[in-house]
This record gives structure tokens, C-alpha cells and sequence, in this order.
């Protein structure tokens, strides 16, 4: 899963929360799974061990869960990240209750 890459100016294992919000997963039709894939690395990369990379809303501008999110979610996961659900209250898409958490269990 990580890239290599650094996307941003910051340091790797910087932060222990990182948040996404309002952007990935909503423009889909615009950017392919690669594209979402990567930016998903970057949160990874900046994020340290044992922190948090959260993103909302999981939904599509057209209020249907992002389609590869399943593809995403086995990505993750069989890189050593966790992932799961949360509630949000934060209802930005109608049906959007919920923000994925991944957590980095390691410096992967």
C-alpha cells in the first residue's frame, strides 16, 4: 500500500490523528481506483503507529456508497492496517452515517 511517494510537506509518523474529509470517494467517477488508492497512502504515511486515518463521507456525490470500497477495504487490510466503521454525526450525504478509521497498527 504505501507509495514511496510524499504527496505533502510533512514528516512520516508525524501525526496520530489524520483526517480526510469531504473529497475522496466523492468524485469517483472523475479519479480511478489507483488514484484513491494513493491518496489513501499519503493520511498512511503521515500517520504514525498506533494513530488513526479517518475519512468522510465513505458515499459518492451520486449518495451511494463508494463502489470499490470492499477492493479498498482488502487492500488495507492485507497491508497490516485495521479498518472499521464509525458512526459520524455528521450527515453531509443523505444516508452518509458512517466514516471509515483506518489504523496503523505499525510503521508499514
Amino acid at each position: 500500500m504505501p507509495e514511496g511517494r510524499r504527496s505533502s510537506p510533512f514528516d512520516s509518523g508525524l501525526f496520530s490523528d489524520v483526517l480526510c474529509s469531504h473529497f475522496l470517494f466523492l468524485y469517483h467517477e472523475q479519479f480511478d481506483y489507483d488514484f484513491h488508492r494513493r491518496a489513501v497512502s499519503e493520511p498512511l504515511r503521515v500517520c504514525r503507529a498506533g494513530g488513526r486515518v479517518r475519512i468522510y463521507p465513505v458515499f459518492t456525490l451520486r449518495w451511494e456508497p463508494y463502489p470499490q470500497l470492499e477492493q479498498l477495504l482488502e487492500d488495507l487490510n492485507s497491508h497490516g492496517y485495521e479498518t472499521r466503521f464509525e458512526t459520524s454525526e455528521l450527515p453531509f450525504i443523505p444516508g452518509s452515517t458512517e466514516f471509515l478509521s483506518i489504523r496503523k497498527t505499525a510503521d508499514v
